[in-house]
């Protein structure tokens, strides 16, 4: 997040931390919450069949939406405006939803 905003962190030990930054410039908070929906594993393989690190970042918006993937020292971001993100990815933010503190 680079603005003001909330999110989701999920790590390959199953914990979750729920990110927020009350406004750009402030500092990221990352509080620990309970898991509800698919493991990382599972939230993975959608994003592997989903094609996710080919995927290019739509030019953003007045709210832009971003997901990365970070893993084995590499990383990869996808960003799209509000409401329109890559039609491949929606198995895997409806299945992140479940996650929504």
């Amino acid at each position: 997040m680079t603005g003001g905003g909330s999110g989701l962190r999920l790590l390959p030990d199953g914990s979750a931390f729920a990110l927020r930054r009350a406004r750009a410039g402030a500092p990221l908070e990352a509080v620990p919450v309970p898991r509800q929906g698919p493991s990382y594993a599972e939230i993975l393989a959608l994003l592997e069949a989903a094609g996710f690190e080919r995927l290019a970042s739509a030019p953003p918006g007045n709210l832009t939406c971003s997901l990365t993937l970070r893993r084995e020292g590499q990383g990869h971001s996808v960003t799209w405006p509000a409401g329109a993100p890559p039609a491949s990815l929606a198995p895997a933010l409806a299945a992140l939803g479940a996650d929504r503190p």
